[in-house]
């Protein structure tokens, strides 16, 4: 768990200086530069949860690990789906720059977590 929680630390804070940096250097507006800051952050927020919850339900049984895992993944979806309408409806952040950090920052959170997960499984066998 410690590998995964620095990488995604270090990933979030190099990927939170890049990105400022450019958007600073093209001159955006505030508004885009915390619609693409939150849009990271959020995704960092959901990923960082599951792997979490998948470190912990690891040890437990079978049908216990299912149980956690599928519903953390059931309530992390439904908890994005709502900030996301109320975000979206709500917020005066900038919708696409939003959006596209957003699901950007997941996929690469994502593709982090699936290597944690083959090093955690490595070490296990």
């Amino acid at each position: 768990m410690k590998f995964f929680l620095q990488g995604m630390s270090v990933i979030f804070l190099v990927g939170l200086i890049l990105i400022g940096l450019v958007l600073y250097l093209l001159h955006s507006t505030p508004v885009r530069i915390i619609s693409i800051l939150g849009g990271i952050m959020l995704a960092w927020l959901f990923v960082s949860s599951g792997f979490i919850s998948f470190y912990r339900a690891a040890s437990k049984n079978e049908r216990t690990f299912l149980k956690i895992f599928l519903g953390s993944i059931f309530g992390r979806l439904t908890a994005m789906a709502i900030l996301l309408i109320l975000i979206l409806k709500y917020g005066s952040l900038e919708q696409v720059p939003f959006l596209i950090s957003l699901f950007t920052g997941y996929l690469i959170f994502q593709i982090w977590e699936v290597v944690s997960f083959n090093r955690l499984a490595v070490r296990k066998i």
